[in-house]
Parts: C-alpha cells; sequence; structure tokens
C-alpha cells in the first residue's frame, strides 16, 4: 500500500503497530529468563541488553519511522502517538547502561502519551468519536 500511496497514514499506522508487537514479542522472554517485570527498568545483564539490542534496534527503528510518517500525514492520529509512546519505552531499554540515554527515551515516551491524550481531548470536542455512557 505505502508503495502506491506512500503518504498512507494507516498502513504506516499498521507497520508500527506490527514491529512494537514484535520488539515485544523479542523483548519479554528475555525479561522473563532474567525474573524482570516489562516495568520499563532497565534490561541488568550486558548481555542480554545487548543481544536484545541487536535484534530489537532495527524493528524499533523502523516502527518509530513509520508512526512519525502517519503522524506526518495525519496530525492528530492519536492512536499512532500512543503507539509511538509504546516504541519509545522499547527503545528505551535497548540503551544498555546508558541511563541517560533511557531517561530521554522514556521522557519522550512520556510526551507522546500526552500528545495523544491531546489529540483524543481535540478530537471529541470537535465532534469525533464519543461514547454515550447512558446507552
Amino acid at each position: 500500500m505505502i508503495a502506491v500511496k506512500p503518504t498512507d497514514a494507516e498502513a504506516h499506522y499498521t507497520i508500527g503497530v506490527i514491529d512494537w508487537k514484535a520488539a515485544y514479542n523479542n523483548a519479554i522472554p528475555v525479561r522473563n529468563k532474567l525474573g524482570q517485570q516489562d516495568d520499563g527498568s532497565a534490561i541488568k545483564d550486558k548481555k542480554a541488553c545487548a543481544e536484545l539490542a541487536q535484534l530489537n534496534t532495527p524493528i524499533v527503528d523502523e516502527g518509530l519511522d513509520n508512526l512519525q510518517k502517519a503522524i506526518d500525514n495525519r496530525a492528530n492520529y492519536s492512536d499512532a502517538m500512543a503507539y509511538l509512546n509504546l516504541l519509545y519505552r522499547r527503545k528505551a531499554e535497548l540503551e544498555c547502561g546508558n541511563d541517560d540515554a533511557r531517561k530521554a527515551d522514556v521522557a519522550k515516551a512520556d510526551e507522546w502519551v500526552k500528545k495523544a491524550m491531546d489529540a483524543k481531548k481535540q478530537s471529541n470536542a470537535s465532534g469525533g468519536i464519543t461514547i454515550d455512557p447512558d446507552k
């Protein structure tokens, strides 16, 4: 689809979601083996972190790039913003001992959470999809 219509926000979003899922599926077994929760903390084992970084960095980078393209083509795409948050959290765990870089990635993730919430509010205020709790 992207080859036919490079500005298709949903196509770029779909790739970003698939990349997040692949990175998540790679990270969880590593964390489980180390007895670490998926809570945003650094992976403590340097060898395991380096192996995961080698595996996930290209996936995470591709996902970040595609989600950014989705937002470039649809400015208030809150779902893409939410997945940018998730992918920056995956990126943070790949910093392998560089705590400043990990913190910067987490801060970027937090920024995307706020942007996603703001975009949702704006969409609801402008007549976007709303849920009526009484129905």
